[in-house]
């Protein structure tokens, strides 16, 4: 199907949404958002949504963006972390991604090896170009929580 905008929003529960039958959506969807207050949330293939922004917002409970397949457009992420985690799931081939971090203390960062810090909390995957049009922008703020990138 074809799907222009989508928001989920998760209370309490596990919830797990994914493009499972690897088929991409049919349209460049505009904004893909999801909203986690104490339970968890794992999206899998999130690549295939084709989606220009993603929102997330996770309160006390957890978050998995996987971006296990290529994109083939280019997406920005804009994630807020409270006291729970985030964790987002790269493709293990190497594509343009930049990660900017909102400076706090409290947070918990981890990201791949292979990145390199290009201003203090901006850093860039080895492939990154600022015009690539498969380009993954991460804008992250996290208050307690933790932010979590793996291949």
């Amino acid at each position: 199907i074809a799907v222009e905008n989508l928001k989920i929003t998760s209370g309490n529960a596990h919830v797990k949404v994914g493009y499972l039958s690897k088929l991409q959506n049919k349209m460049e969807m505009d904004t893909f958002m999801v909203n986690v207050d104490l339970g968890d949330v794992e999206i899998e293939r999130l690549s295939l949504a084709r989606a220009k922004n993603i929102l997330a917002e996770v309160g006390i409970g957890s978050l998995v963006l996987g971006f296990e397949e290529e994109p083939k457009t280019a997406s920005t992420v804009w994630a807020r972390v409270g006291a729970g985690s985030l964790e987002i799931n790269l493709p293990f081939n190497d594509i343009p991604i930049i990660i900017r971090m909102k400076d706090t203390s409290y947070r918990k960062f981890k990201i791949p090896k292979g990145f390199s810090e290009i201003r203090k909390n901006v850093f860039v995957s080895q492939s990154y170009q600022a015009d690539a049009e498969n380009l993954l922008e991460f804008n992250i703020d996290v208050s307690m929580g933790s932010v979590l990138f793996s291949k």
